[in-house]
């Protein structure tokens, strides 16, 4: 095969001294008791859909503000609310955004051992960037992965990579970059290595892939000069080699 690839300075928090009440002292930021302040809920899951639910994920909410550079503009975050799933994997963050400094935006950082990678080559940017303006209610699904998914794809009757015939395959799986149902590309391994598939004759290779969910694949090749595409779906349970098996 000729072309096997897949494209598989923080805002410091103000202290509550500085808002005098008569007979409660201080306000907590979390006690939300205003129609200003910000409620961010929403379910940790993973697996086909996100069914299985995530306990004890940890969610954050953290104000984010640009730090000007001579090159480029970094990014510094002051942690606001913190808090872990529960038992269905829901969690809530609130907080009353008039006792600080408005940052540039939000961002909802979420973590949890054993999810998310850079397995592979696969990078899984775990938080996401958020506008909220005061009185804002979001709900925010949060969708994990756990790359402990094997594929191989395997290809048959392939003649050769030549002017009329060749092939491109691509596998992707639902994660969380950018929204909850949005494909992140994977890359194909040469069988035992952990070297890329490039022009060559092999016909198969294997890829690590999310868990417990569907592979889409999709198989772009050229066959007596005629392009086509095949579309697909494989399941991956966790801890099992899957073979897809194409005839060219």
């Amino acid at each position: 095969m000729k072309n096997l690839l897949l494209s598989c300075v923080s805002w410091p928090l103000l202290g509550c001294g500085v808002l005098l009440l008569a007979s409660n002292g201080c306000t907590k930021d979390d006690t939300c008791s205003t129609g200003d302040c910000i409620r961010v809920t929403g379910r940790v899951g993973t697996g086909h859909r996100s069914a299985t639910p995530v306990p004890g994920a940890q969610v954050q909410l953290l104000a984010a503000t640009y730090v000007p550079g001579i090159f480029s503009s970094s990014v510094k975050e002051s942690l606001i609310e913190s808090t872990s799933a529960d038992q269905q994997g829901n969690y809530t963050l609130q907080f009353d955004p008039r006792f600080r400094p408005a940052p540039d935006f939000y961002r909802l950082r979420f973590t949890n051992k054993g999810y998310g990678s850079t397995q592979g080559g696969i990078i899984e940017r775990q938080y996401r960037d958020l506008s909220l303006a005061p009185g804002t209610q979001r709900n925010e699904p949060i969708h994990l992965v756990r790359l402990t998914g094997q594929l191989r794809v395997l290809i048959t009757g392939f003649p050769g990579a030549s002017a009329t015939n060749s092939t491109y395959t691509s596998v992707s799986y639902v994660g969380y970059q950018g929204n909850y149902y949005t494909g992140v590309g994977v890359t194909l391994y040469r069988p035992g290595t952990q070297t890329e598939v490039g022009p060559s004759g092999v016909t198969e290779a294997t890829c690590t892939t999310a868990a417990n969910q569907y592979a889409h694949v999709v198989i772009y090749k050229t066959k007596a000069g005629i392009h086509t595409q095949v579309r697909d779906s494989i399941y991956c349970p966790s801890g099992t080699e899957v073979t897809y098996v194409h005839a060219f």
